[in-house]
């Protein structure tokens, strides 16, 4: 998908999205040419999205699902 730029940001953080499937996509964030976070968007129904967020730099895991808003 690409890889997008932060204007003015001092750390020249990037941040680069890739198609996993149809209805998955990862993100990653990079600072100073280091990875930072990968984050991994997906859904099985179309009403729910599951969240998977490495903080590399903290090495810590967080998952959760966002549900849509009626």
């Amino acid at each position: 998908m690409g890889r997008r730029y932060h204007t003015g940001d001092p750390g020249h953080t990037t941040v680069t999205l890739k198609r996993l499937s149809a209805t998955a996509v990862e993100e990653t964030d990079h600072r100073q040419g280091k990875v930072t976070d990968v984050i991994r968007f997906a859904t099985a129904d179309g009403k729910t999205i599951n969240v998977e967020d490495k903080d590399v730099a903290h090495e810590q895991t967080t998952t959760f699902t966002l549900d849509k808003q009626q």
